[in-house]
Order: structure tokens, then sequence, then C-alpha cells
């Protein structure tokens, strides 16, 4: 009876051990599993890919400006007058040369003619007074008159010459008034409103209406000196 209970007591701590050794290794195996199907579980996700560009890439600065032509030129007439046509639109674009305004020239045109007949009578008196002074060397050579009669007549030669020059250079000036009875553009450009119309009378101080050059023109605008700092630093170091 003592060796039954013996054997019943040993037997049951085995039984114990050998059940918690069994569920260890059920438990493992489980794990194992699970593990293994956890690691299979994700997806591969798509990866795309491109290539890396490498240039320089240049700091900009954007500002409020204004546009201002490189030339202005106010057209002012040369001569005074009354202004008989006005050849342009306001806002054209004109060509050197092109005329403006047109400006009565029949005074000019009067005085141009009176001009040349001066210079034209103060050259013949000249022309002649040459021709005396010649006789006057033979005649003074063959002692046919005195040296103070050649002398004379030498001295009004020269007076006349310098009349005639005198009348010539008065009629170039009369023809060069008579041409500014044209105003023109002495630039290429844009031509502003007429600031005189037709029918004014006008002199040389008038502004009749300015020219701009639009071939190129500056750009202007204002920054403040940490930008200005900046890019100088910039361009400095190239």
């Amino acid at each position: 009876m003592n060796t039954i209970e013996t054997l019943r007591g040993v037997a049951r701590p085995l039984v114990l051990a050998l059940g918690a050794a069994a569920l260890a290794s059920t438990l493992a195996g489980c794990s194992d599993a699970t593990g293994k199907v956890a690691a299979a579980a994700p997806a591969s996700a798509p990866v795309s890919a491109s290539t890396v560009l490498v240039k320089q890439i240049a700091e900009t600065q954007e500002f409020s400006g204004r546009l201002e032509a490189v030339e202005r030129v106010d057209i002012r007439p040369r001569v005074s007058g009354y202004i008989t046509a006005v050849k342009f639109a306001p806002g054209a674009e004109v060509k050197k040369g092109e005329v403006l305004f047109v400006i009565d020239a029949r005074p000019y045109q009067a005085e141009a003619d009176r001009a040349e007949a001066a210079a034209r009578s103060a050259g013949a008196k000249a022309a002649l007074a040459r021709l005396e002074l010649a006789r006057a060397e033979r005649l003074l050579a063959e002692k046919a008159i005195p040296q103070r009669e050649y002398d004379e007549r030498a001295s009004s030669q020269a007076e006349l010459e310098a009349n005639a020059r005198a009348a010539q250079a008065q009629y170039e000036a009369a023809k060069l008034n008579l041409t500014y009875t044209r105003v023109t553009s002495p630039i290429d450009g844009r031509v502003s409103k007429a600031e005189i119309t037709f029918g004014n009378l006008v002199d040389a101080s008038a502004v009749l209406t300015s020219v701009v050059s639009i071939d190129r023109i500056y750009a202007s605008f204002d920054g403040d000196e940490a930008t200005y700092l900046r890019v100088g630093t910039q361009n400095h170091k190239g």
C-alpha cells in the first residue's frame, strides 16, 4: 500500500513536467509559424527613380520700375512765323530728317531773293573793279598814271571784294533761314502731340513737340540698400 502511494507521488510531478514540456514545444512551433507568416506578409512597394540634374541657377530679384528713353529732343523752330502745316500724328514713329511742321516760308523766300540779288550786284561790282585794277597795273607800268591813282583803284577793288563776300554771306544766311521753315526731326523715334497747332504764331523759343528714341531705352528702379550690397557682392565674386 505504501509502495503504491510512493509511486503515485513520483508519477504526478513527472506527468506535470512532461505536459509543460509538450506545451512549450507546441507554443514554440506556433510562434515560428506565425513569424514566418508575418515575415512573408508585406508586399514590395513600387519605387520610382529619376536622374539627378546638376546646373547653375541664377538668383533673381523683381523690382517695379519705369522705362526712359535714351534720347529725348524738344523740337523748337529756328525761325519765327505762322505754322502752315503739321505733318505728323501724335504718337507716330518718325525718321531722322522727316518734316514735322511747316512755317510760312514767304517772308524768308522774299529775303532770300533780295539777298541773292544783292550778292549778284556786289559780285558784278567786284568783278569790274578787278578789271579796272588790272588796267591800272598796265598803265602804271607804262607810267601813264601816277602811283596814287593806282593805289586808289586797288583800295576800291579790295573794298568791293569785301562787299561782295558780305553780300554772299547774307544770301547764304537767307537761304538757311528759308530751310528752317521746314521743322524736321533730328533723330529716329516716336513723336508726342503738337504743343502749338496750325495757324499759330511761333518764335524760336517755343517748344513745338518732342521726340524720344525707341531703339534703346533705360529701365530705372529703386532698390533697398541690402539688396544692392548683396547683388554687388555677387557680381564682384563673379
